[in-house]
């Protein structure tokens, strides 16, 4: 089994997970009982901890390594931290936003 049949199949399972174990009868009680509590608990919050870490690494490696090419690896890690903690903030307030108008 090629990588992209393997990966197609494992998308399609997760995508119809929530639907046969809750049973759920709409879109929105397939959205409100799976998909959105499971990334509100547990993807959002591991994203945030592991980018808090990747911050806390490249800070560690700023201020407490010697030579300056320690420095630039550590100011790298510090804004692409930064940089994926605006993006996983700004992309999550948009679906909840999406949510919230279309009533889902």
């Amino acid at each position: 089994m090629s990588k992209t049949a393997f990966f197609l199949i494992l998308t399609l399972l997760l995508a119809t997970y929530p639907t046969h174990v809750f049973a759920a009868k709409t879109f929105a009680e397939v959205v409100n009982t799976g998909i959105v509590p499971f990334f509100d608990r547990f993807v959002i919050p591991l994203l945030y901890a592991i980018l808090f870490l990747l911050f806390m690494f490249g800070m560690v490696r700023y201020f407490f390594t010697g030579g300056e090419e320690n420095r630039e690896k550590g100011k790298a890690f510090v804004v692409w931290a930064l940089i994926g903690m605006v993006a996983v903030f700004s992309v999550w307030g948009v679906v909840n936003l999406l949510l919230n108008v279309l009533a889902v």
